[in-house]
């Protein structure tokens, strides 16, 4: 019989195909179209691998019970319902797999809204593989069921090949599993829903039974060092803050003592104060204490650690909640940790993940009683995941909103920079640096930036990006800046900061930069020895070292600004770096000594400190800066 005749006639399929084995007869379905709604009940399975003495029998049965729910449709997408309420979530019930070698992933999606405390575990993984490459595909069966308990409709949902993995290792076996995943729950189609969902993710993930953190596949090596930790007693891993904290006094002071963000562990107490609680020889789960930190090393230099996302999916639910897979074994949070701290000691100054971590933790421990803040921690979060992975662009900024959020609680973040996928990549860039040039002020967020020695190619990725607006996707983060600081953002503005405007176009978005100062007409700069010190001895004169088409703009004593004029005759100018400045080459040495002193701190380099401005300076001008 031709398959599209089968198709036709559902009703009367076992008796046409009982010489068929049940291989044969999926395939069949799949090619016309009938297995897209294979996930609706795993009874349909059942029926499928019976003895087919007993399928006959059992068809109308079973017709009878799954009339509503088993329908003939085309191969096709699923389609999402839409979302009516703020705190609506949609949750996916994972099926177990049919046979031990099932790979192939069927569920249900479910609406809910959060105020109901629905009980489920939420994924954190990294979309890619490895290597890096999100292109991989595999599909998920899903049916939509309704709040009468009916499945209506059903379909493929595309994820990629590493969720797809997470997907199998969190399947259980003989019962269903209830999952926050977001490449399921949100319709990535959507840019409205995805902005409305990112908004209540911290939401999400804090209010989750479980976060389990998938971080890739097993090894040997991951194995083993799995094993270990599990083996570790956590009653012999309760220390004191001061063990972890060390020298760096800043942190010392105790959080409240209920916070839900309180570590009461050290995760830095390094390798040999672990080995002594760890097996002894002989043991299954004995690991030389030189293998140790070769293990960790590799563990934490998976893909999955450099993620944006990952610092507000794992910072922000309380500790104890949170679980870690590697292929198939499992550990807590906190043994984790204390495999990160067996690398090194933590340094509050890295961009380790776990610098990160501990920096976030402290900051959301502290945040109700932090008093002396007079700026928002987004930029001190931004300057931490410098560098960090996303696949898309946008959530270089729109992944550690939250973490900022709830870090400059009760000081609440404007509403006006919540995540909004309706923005393009420029658009999102653009305004989010001219949030940090009025908040921290434009000489500390210029003076964070790399010189862009690359403009053209920047323009033309992002070519609606304006040119004083940071560009995330690259390093634009001159690690020099911060050199030694803690929190180099959140620090007083520094007053000589007046004298910039911003003009916004017709999406309300920023795009041209008034700048009112003088340039500057004397004196030694260098064009990036601050920044990688390659051209310590090339300090160039003001007078003849700069191009015809170049200015130098004083931001403040110490710091200038080149700027280019376009060649468009439109009068306007682009951003080209910040650079040091002084009126003589041992100067401009000391400067760079100390840049970050200059650009976080505001100090003033010696000889400028008595020297008249005029002696420099020309009077205030007016540049665009587009």
């Amino acid at each position: 019989m031709h398959p599209r005749h089968l198709a036709a006639r559902p009703m009367w399929l076992a008796r046409d195909v009982v010489n068929l084995s049940s291989t044969t007869i999926r395939d069949l379905l799949e090619s016309v179209g009938i297995l897209t709604c294979k996930a609706i009940s795993p009874s349909f399975n059942r029926f499928l691998d019976a003895p087919w003495g007993s399928i006959i029998r059992a068809r109308r049965k079973w017709h009878r019970e799954h009339r509503a729910t088993w329908l003939p449709l085309l191969p096709q997408e699923y389609k999402y319902a839409t979302l009516a309420g703020e705190r609506d979530i949609r949750i996916f019930t994972l099926y177990p797999p049919r046979s031990d070698s099932d790979d192939e992933i069927h569920g249900e999606l479910r609406r809910v809204n959060l105020q109901e405390l629905p009980r489920y575990d939420a994924l954190s993984y990294s979309w890619g593989t490895e290597l890096g490459d999100a292109s991989q595909w595999s599909k998920v069966y899903c049916s939509t069921i309704d709040t009468m308990g009916i499945a209506p409709g059903c379909g493929i949902i595309r994820v990629t090949a590493n969720c797809h993995k997470a997907l199998r290792q969190l399947r259980l076996s003989a019962r269903r599993r209830h999952l926050w995943i977001d490449a399921i729950c949100i319709n990535q189609e959507d840019p409205d829903e995805r902005t409305r969902q990112v908004a209540i993710m911290s939401s999400i993930y804090a209010l989750a039974r479980r976060v389990v953190a998938y971080v890739g596949e097993g090894t040997t090596e991951t194995d083993k060092l799995f094993d270990w930790l599990n083996s570790l007693d956590p009653r012999d891993l309760e220390v004191s803050w001061s063990l972890l904290l060390g020298a760096h006094s800043s942190l010392l002071s105790a959080p409240p003592a209920k916070s839900p963000h309180w570590l009461p562990w050290d995760i830095g107490l390094g390798t040999s104060w672990l080995q002594r609680l760890a097996p002894a020889k002989g043991d299954p789960n004995h690991i030389p204490g030189e293998d140790i930190a070769a293990l960790a090393d590799s563990l934490f230099s998976r893909r999955y650690f450099k993620r944006t996302w990952v610092l507000q999916e794992v910072s922000l639910p309380p500790l104890r909640r949170v679980h870690v897979i590697c292929g198939t074994r499992l550990t807590t949070a906190t043994r984790a940790l204390h495999a990160l701290a067996v690398i090194r000691r933590l340094d509050p100054h890295s961009s380790n993940p776990g610098s990160i971590f501990l920096t976030v933790r402290e900051g959301l421990a502290k945040a109700n009683g932090d008093i002396n803040r007079n700026a928002s921690r987004l930029l001190d979060v931004l300057i931490k995941c410098h560098g960090r992975d996303a696949t898309d662009p946008r959530d270089r900024i729109f992944g550690v909103l939250s973490v900022a959020r709830a870090m400059d609680h009760p000081r609440p973040l404007s509403d006006e920079l919540r995540a909004d996928y309706n923005l393009n990549t420029a658009q999102v860039y653009a305004k989010y640096s001219a949030f940090c040039i009025r908040e921290y002020g434009i000489s500390l967020f210029w003076g964070l930036m790399s010189r862009h020695r690359c403009l053209n190619m920047h323009r033309q990725k992002h070519k609606r990006r304006p040119t004083w607006a940071a560009d995330f996707d690259e390093p634009w983060l001159n690690p020099r800046s911060v050199s030694e600081k803690e929190t180099a953002a959140s620090r007083p503005k520094v007053s000589q900061d007046s004298g910039v405007s911003f003009e916004r176009d017709a999406r309300g978005i920023d795009s041209v930069l008034a700048l009112a100062r003088p340039r500057i007409v004397a004196g030694f700069i260098t064009r990036s020895g601050h920044v990688d010190g390659t051209d310590w001895a090339e300090d160039w004169e003001v007078t003849n070292g700069l191009g015809g088409d170049e200015v130098l703009v004083e931001l403040r004593k110490g710091l200038g600004v080149l700027l280019s004029e376009r060649r468009d005759g439109s009068g306007s100018w682009e951003f080209q770096g910040v650079v040091p400045h002084a009126l003589s080459k041992a100067g401009v040495e000391a400067v760079v000594k100390g840049w970050s002193g200059v650009v976080v701190d505001g100090v003033v380099p010696q000889e400028l400190v008595d020297v008249d401005p005029g002696e420099y300076l020309s009077s205030k001008e007016s540049f665009r800066v587009v």
